[in-house]
């Protein structure tokens, strides 16, 4: 996992970068349970302002060092000694006036969360009280780990939450009754209370470790995507908090505008064009490999059923190939339908290319031992050691050549998938001359 690196260096924080344009926030000071001092909200501010100008990020993932918190919130400590007890001005509205501003601030900090252009997806973990509430309502997405603990804590210490519980929790839970409770209360509650009042979208088992994953593969689909659709969308959803709906669609319809005439767009029409047509064609190629197959092994089945004193080893092979490719068309069809079937980009090229050296070994043995002769001929189907095996010599001939001609036919139809399954292979971002496992960067084929 790579350091993400950032001006000045963060001191609180630890900064990564676990894929390709996705960045790892996490916030740093797991012995006071990641609770924040002054300092930190000024750092994070800095941390996601550079965040999000940068052209080498396209996903945030944001959570707090170790499994024990995501943060208990605002170190209570730390606060005593600062700007919110500081009695330096006997005036009061002076004091107030201070305080105000140094709450915005505050705020500000913890706006620049949501303000940040890239989607930001906080792992919710361990304890989550306090200012935790409040920076996870200020990301786009939020998942929570099945021993998560939340607690909206502020009213224990003698103020309102006031910088983005109050305001964003009754929005993205859809109603007030739950969000006051919580609030007015202070209790503990876990995922799924969370999960069903829609303050998260998943739960996730396993603990901390479980939470990351997950996050990850959310974020490498997220960063798959074509970066302009995506801070769009971001934007759009965001814009859309408040306003009725003849404004949301106006503001949609001037945004795509814009976009509509990026490359990006214009590339992701060709290319998923590109991609329906060929889905059709992979798919007519698999029905082909499948009558063919089907076919041969009828026939086959058959010459192995009317022996009767045995069949030879390319007879025998026949079969074998016959049932492998039965069998493996089961995988190559699902992974036609729908590409996350297939495990991986290679796997379907390797498959094709087994199949296609199976059919060309079978179609050569078969056609070498029958070689060139009438199956009218008695004295060729009394002699030859494949068509001799039965009553029905004539008969047993017939449909040896048969399933020599199918053979040649399923082969050609495999060769054509080996080539198809090349080119899949390749726009799914393998590297196939460095060994095929090493994938570059996201492919407009996957938006």
């Amino acid at each position: 996992m790579a350091t993400f690196e950032l001006k000045p260096t963060p001191q609180y924080f630890i900064v990564t970068s676990p894929a390709e344009y996705v960045v790892h926030v996490e916030i740093n000071r797991p012995e006071k349970l990641n609770s924040f001092k002054p300092p930190m909200w000024l750092e994070m501010r800095t941390i996601f302002q550079q965040l999000s100008v940068s052209r080498d990020v396209r996903v945030v993932l944001f959570s707090g060092r170790g499994d024990r918190a995501f943060t208990t919130g605002l170190d209570v400590q730390a606060a005593g000694e600062g700007e919110f007890t500081n009695k330096e001005d006997s005036d009061g509205s002076r004091r107030a006036t201070r305080l105000r501003r140094s709450i915005l601030d505050f705020q500000d900090c913890v706006t620049w969360i949501s303000r940040c252009e890239k989607p930001v997806i906080a792992l919710l973990h361990g304890y989550t009280f306090g200012l935790g509430i409040d920076l996870a309502t200020a990301a786009d997405i939020r998942l929570a780990a099945d021993t998560v603990k939340f607690s909206v804590k502020e009213v224990d210490i003698g103020i309102a939450a006031d910088v983005g519980t109050l305001a964003r929790l009754p929005k993205i839970a859809g109603f007030t009754s739950w969000v006051k409770e919580v609030a007015l209360t202070a209790r503990v509650f876990g995922a799924q209370e969370a999960y069903h009042n829609n303050f998260v979208s998943q739960v996730v088992p396993g603990g901390k470790d479980g939470l990351v994953k997950a996050g990850l593969d959310l974020a490498k689909v997220i960063a798959s995507k074509s970066p302009v659709a995506v801070q769009g969308t971001k934007n759009v959803i965001d814009a859309g908090y408040g306003r009725v709906l003849e404004d949301n669609l106006n503001y949609v319809a001037v945004w795509n505008s814009a976009m509509l005439q990026s490359s990006d767009f214009e590339q992701a029409i060709t290319t998923y064009s590109a991609k329906m047509v060929s889905r059709v064609v992979v798919l007519a190629l698999r029905a082909t490999e499948f009558v063919f197959t089907l076919i041969v092994m009828a026939l086959i089945g058959n010459i192995i059923d009317e022996a009767n004193h045995g069949n030879p080893a390319s007879i025998n092979f026949t079969m074998f190939v016959s049932a492998f490719s039965m069998f493996t068309l089961i995988y190559l069809f699902a992974a036609a339908i729908n590409e996350k079937y297939a495990v991986h980009p290679v796997l379907p090229l390797a498959v094709d290319l087994l199949n296609t050296l199976f059919f060309f070994c079978s179609g050569v043995a078969l056609a070498a031992e029958l070689g060139a002769h009438s199956c009218s001929n008695k004295e060729y189907t009394h002699s030859n050691h494949i068509t001799n095996g039965a009553d029905d010599t004539e008969g047993r001939c017939r449909e040896a050549q048969a399933s020599t001609a199918f053979l040649w036919f399923a082969w050609a139809a495999y060769t054509a998938s080996v080539f198809v399954s090349f080119l899949g292979a390749r726009s799914g971002g393998v590297n196939l001359r460095s060994g095929g496992g090493r994938k570059g960067a996201p492919s407009m084929s996957q938006v």
